[in-house]
């Protein structure tokens, strides 16, 4: 992932919610993550590695990322490419205001491989669901927030996912001449 947001989505019962694997500028806030059967999220720093670096230099090298057209819209990724002291480096990644539940305490963030990454990801203030009361009705697919999660969501401007009933159009779908 390069340069992607993950936000106000609800993830159910994946093995890993997301997976940043190597990525730069990368954020993943206000969202609920919910029962992952692995970790919740996955990240590494593959770019580190001596034995990923030089693929990815080559599919780097393969794409005009130095044209007009490019650097316009990804000017990090032309600078990026040439700073060779941390070209590599998964920089700029930030992991916030998230709300996660494992019944089975697999964790919430996993920094893959043996490489600590700590400074390349800015992890804060995510809150941990204790209960799956915490939530209205999990099995119904109804994650409004209750009790003390609700509490912290509010103090946060954690938007609450919208209720399952209420998803869809939130106007009359169609040209407005047929709404009259």
């Amino acid at each position: 992932m390069f340069s992607c947001e993950s936000a106000k989505s609800l993830r159910l019962k994946n093995e890993v919610h997301a997976n940043i694997g190597g990525g730069r500028d990368n954020i993943i806030r206000y969202n609920i993550l919910y029962n992952a059967t692995g970790v919740g999220l996955d990240v590494d720093g593959r770019g580190l590695q001596a034995k990923f670096l030089d693929q990815l230099e080559a599919n780097l090298n393969r794409m005009p990322y130095t044209d007009a057209l490019w650097s316009s819209r990804y000017p990090l990724l032309a600078a990026m490419a040439k700073n060779n002291k941390t070209h590599g480096a998964p920089e700029g990644n930030q992991i916030y205001s998230n709300i996660y539940y494992t019944a089975n305490n697999t964790g919430f963030l996993n920094y893959h491989g043996a490489i600590n990454l700590t400074q390349y990801f800015n992890v804060y203030n995510n809150k941990q669901a204790l209960r799956k009361s915490d939530f209205a009705d999990p099995d119904d697919n109804n994650f409004q927030l209750q009790g003390d999660i609700k509490s912290w969501a509010d103090r946060n401007q954690f938007e609450e996912p919208v209720p399952f009933n209420k998803v869809g159009p939130r106007s009359k779908p169609g040209p407005s001449y047929l709404q009259k």
